[in-house]
């Protein structure tokens, strides 16, 4: 009834064993690096660039330090992102 192959676990980070979906889900919501990527393709897909995981790209930290801040304080809403990346002072100015 699973996706996985029998005998396979799952895992957040190598050598960071999860005990099931649910605890995957949670590992990986409580992890700050998963937000700050989710803020950075955001980014990068809103001013036009290829996608930060294939092409191994990296979005200072400081140019979106206000976005990654409101997508924890918003409670990770994906809407609420997308509105302050096309609303922040780098898109809007030209």
């Amino acid at each position: 009834s699973d996706y996985l192959p029998a005998g396979e676990t799952t895992a957040w980070r190598l050598g960071v064993p999860a005990a099931d979906l649910p605890a995957l889900g949670q590992a990986i919501a409580a992890d700050p690096d998963v937000a700050e990527c989710a803020v950075a393709r955001m980014w990068n897909w809103a001013m036009g660039k290829t996608d930060i995981v294939d092409s191994l790209q990296e979005v200072p930290a400081e140019t979106i330090a206000t976005q990654i801040e409101n997508f924890k304080t918003s409670g990770y809403k994906l809407k609420d992102l997308i509105f302050a990346v096309y609303t922040s002072d780098d898109f809007t100015k030209f």
